[in-house]
């Protein structure tokens, strides 16, 4: 547990887990001394090292993507006008509508791997 312990950071214990939190020291006017005020909860200390947040987990899956295909996409956008104009009559989730098809096209992929392209 104390090789997790850096400098400016504080563990704390709550039940039986220990939990690993970012501090800085501020002066206090009223009570003429300093007190630690947490920054950032780093994470939870195991005997394996530390287990990042999940927020943080779940950020650095997006950390490889990249716009690369903007062409395409602008070009199905420009050349469908009549497309959408009709969609949009008909249809009131319209806009899902055409992204879907435009993956479809595009990508050649599911439904389902949409949220990926």
């Amino acid at each position: 547990m104390l090789k997790q312990k850096r400098k400016r950071t504080l563990i704390m214990r709550r039940g039986d887990n220990y939990y690993l939190y970012r501090v800085r020291s501020v002066w206090d006017k009223e009570r003429k001394k300093t007190r630690l005020k947490t920054e950032e909860y780093l994470g939870k200390i195991t005997p394996e090292g530390i287990v990042e947040p999940r927020v943080k987990r779940v950020m650095k899956r997006y950390d490889q993507i990249t716009v690369k295909e903007y062409g395409s996409s602008f070009l199905m956008q420009h050349v469908s006008g009549d497309i959408v104009q009709s969609l949009e009559d008909f249809f009131p989730e319209w806009k899902e509508i055409f992204v879907f098809s435009c993956m479809r096209l595009i990508h050649r992929s599911p439904m389902k791997n949409v949220e990926f392209h």
